[in-house]
């Protein structure tokens, strides 16, 4: 439940044509939380504050980036509660790599 309603936060910023960084994060967070791991909860504790900040700094959801997340989300979020663990791990590990891969390109811009 908790994840779902950070996904509508999400959701309504994107639609509103708003920066929704904090929302993103948020709900990696949340899945974090419902995994019951403390290390990598802790973890996203720590690089959160960092995140926000380069992704605000670099203008990372321009070029329709957040509608993309919006969707990946979805899908993780979907796999979560069909309780579709592997599914849902998978979704994740695109979406990371579709947000390294942009980052990538940012290093390379410089």
């Amino acid at each position: 439940e908790a994840i779902q309603k950070t996904l509508q936060a999400f959701e309504h910023k994107v639609k509103e044509g708003e920066k929704a960084i904090e929302e993103d994060l948020i709900f990696h967070l949340k899945i974090a939380e419902a995994s019951q791991n403390a290390v990598l909860k802790s973890l996203m504790l720590i690089i959160t504050p960092d995140i926000i900040h380069n992704f605000n700094k670099l203008d990372v959801c321009k070029d329709g980036r957040d509608i993309q997340a919006l969707e990946e989300h979805r899908t993780i979020l979907e796999h979560v509660i069909n309780q579709e663990a592997d599914k849902a791990a998978e979704a994740m590990r695109i979406h990371l790599k579709d947000v390294f891969a942009y980052s990538q390109t940012l290093k390379e811009k410089k």
